[in-house]
């Protein structure tokens, strides 16, 4: 089977509002064929931040995207922010290096625990991969998004494909 992806990766100066990853959502569900039942989110570093607090902030944005991605997420983990992922039963597979020296990898870590230990724990549970490097190093996306770089028989794209929402 062949899936079509429409990806955009916008660049901000400033960070980046949950406000602002709305907009882009809703411009490109205005203006392009998109599949609501199939919007996934994923950045990395301060983008995977923002994933983590839109995701988190709001339970109609959990409720409405099929799937999340954080790597190396600079987000600091809310536990309402993760009750709310819980309870949305969104899907998460958050990716980070061991030796992260920009973003702290018990952020990613704290954020699964808390997920998968909230009153309603997700199903399937949120997942993480620690990758585990010699040095210190930041860059967990270029592993993250190997399309060879596979994790119980699927890649991030095959993940994200594997989950989607009803909301049509």
């Amino acid at each position: 089977v062949n899936h079509k992806f429409i990806v955009i990766s916008p660049q901000f100066t400033d960070w980046p509002t949950e406000t602002d990853a709305d907009n882009i959502i809703n411009y490109l569900i205005a203006n392009y064929p998109v599949d609501i039942n199939r919007i996934y989110l994923t950045g990395l570093s301060m983008g995977g931040g923002v994933v983590w607090n839109y995701s988190g902030n709001d339970i109609s944005h959990a409720n409405g995207i099929a799937g999340i991605v954080p790597v190396c997420g600079a987000g600091y983990p809310y536990p309402s922010h993760a009750q709310t992922m819980a309870a949305a039963n969104l899907p998460v597979w958050a990716t980070h290096n061991s030796l992260d020296n920009v973003s702290p990898p018990y952020y990613t870590i704290d954020y699964i625990n808390l997920i998968n230990g909230s009153s309603t724990p997700p199903s399937p549970l949120a997942k993480k991969t620690i990758f585990e490097v010699p040095t210190a190093n930041h860059d967990a996306w270029t592993r993250t998004y190997d399309p060879a770089f596979k994790e119980n028989g699927a890649n991030v794209y095959e993940w994200m494909l594997q989950n989607r929402r009803f909301l049509t």
